[in-house]
């Protein structure tokens, strides 16, 4: 395996090669049609060739080298190579609030767009920021930089450099087949639950009876709110424990817990394992 990574804990992290796909390369040759298909929005990056793109409900687009398209969730794409492919694929976990960096008129210029049933795809064409990131994260996926929160990162930088280097109607247009109201309910969760703490705080906060909370929430993240915020709270516990070597009583303040022994209760909970354990290095499932 090609890597220019020296440090053994990073292959024995229990997140290395967690979840691969959210970035992948994508090679084709000439006349080979094929399908995308993702539970999750996709975005992709012609790195090399032209081909056609093909999604229920639009119409067909072209795509040449460098340019960027957003693909809907859950939906059949044909793609059409017209000479040899190459492309890189991002599939967007709703859990990570990509779409923090664009401002409230982009997302009410999608919305209404959606509500006027667009049916032509846009794509916009690299920036020279972004041609320096893909230049970057194609040497990363070489090299096999297989940690899952790396590519989560990058994923987000993706996003940031979308924000800034292109024009809100530009952006509009790219984004307006997937900003569905999902993805709104999915940032405003995102946004609100650390600030709020608790379930009922989170639903009043977004104007929600407990049932219809639940409901939406559990279609769109696929768990009940309260095992999905007890899963990022336990990630936030464990990164906190390997990632610094502050005290076990500071940590236990930082992460909002009323002690040192109901932090402690809740690692052992949590992982079978006491905070000394994690650190140490003791394998915990998350």
């Amino acid at each position: 395996m090609k890597t220019v990574n020296s440090r053994p804990e990073c292959y024995s992290c229990l997140t290395y090669h967690k979840n691969k796909d959210l970035i992948n390369c994508i090679e084709q040759p000439k006349g080979t049609n094929f399908r995308l298909y993702s539970n999750h929005v996709q975005i992709i990056i012609i790195t090399e060739g032209c081909c056609t793109v093909q999604l229920p409900g639009f119409n067909p687009v072209a795509m040449e080298k460098e340019q960027i398209l957003a693909i809907p969730h859950s939906i059949n794409v044909i793609i059409k190579p017209k000479e040899l492919l190459r492309l890189t694929v991002f599939n967007l976990a709703l859990e990570i609030n990509y779409f923090e960096p664009f401002s409230d008129e982009i997302i009410k210029t999608v919305m209404e767009q959606r509500k006027a049933e667009q049916k032509d795809l846009y794509p916009v064409m690299a920036s020279e920021c972004i041609k320096r990131y893909l230049a970057y994260l194609a040497y990363a996926q070489e090299n096999e930089f297989a940690c899952v929160y790396y590519l989560k990162l990058k994923q987000m930088e993706f996003f940031h450099l979308l924000s800034s280097d292109y024009s809100e109607k530009e952006l509009a247009k790219l984004l307006a087949p997937v900003l569905s109201i999902n993805i709104i309910f999915a940032i405003k969760v995102i946004e609100n639950y650390r600030l709020f703490g608790t379930i009922d705080n989170l639903v009043e906060t977004m104007n929600y009876s407990q049932a219809d909370f639940k409901k939406q929430f559990t279609r769109i993240f696929g768990k009940s709110p309260y095992r999905w915020m007890y899963q990022k709270k336990t990630e936030q516990v464990y990164h906190s424990l390997i990632g610094n070597r502050k005290t076990f009583t500071q940590l236990a303040t930082d992460l909002g817990f009323s002690s040192p022994s109901h932090f402690n209760n809740f690692c052992q909970q949590a992982f079978n394992a006491s905070p000394g354990e994690v650190r140490k290095g003791k394998r915990v499932r998350i």
